[in-house]
């Protein structure tokens, strides 16, 4: 009787098991590789966080300053309107004041 596990099926299934095993041992090894070039450093982390937090606080200050300014501006103008909305109403009165004057007098 023979058997389906003989002596070429356990040497092509060692084969395989052998060749999965340095895959798996090559890919582990570059991975731990690249791991422990990377260097991680926590210090030099947190010092560009905190240059970033610096350049973002300056930045928000600038805007700050531009939005002041703007608003300074924009409270002008509308006072500018305001006193040209009042200078034409008083001319557009005199001109309806004279008109009826001359309506009157005709």
């Amino acid at each position: 009787m023979s058997s389906w596990w003989n002596k070429t099926s356990a040497s092509n299934f060692t084969r395989g098991l052998t060749s999965i095993t340095g895959q798996l041992s090559s890919n582990l090894k570059d991975i731990l590789t690249e791991a422990s070039e990377e260097n991680y450093d926590p210090t030099a982390e947190l010092t560009r966080a905190r240059q970033q937090i610096e350049d973002l606080d300056l930045r928000k200050q600038a805007l700050m300053e531009e939005c002041t300014s703007l608003k300074k501006q924009c409270d002008e103008v509308t006072m500018q309107k305001q006193a040209v909305e009042i200078k034409s109403d008083m001319l557009l009165a005199e001109s309806r004041r004279v008109l009826e004057e001359k309506d009157v007098s005709l």
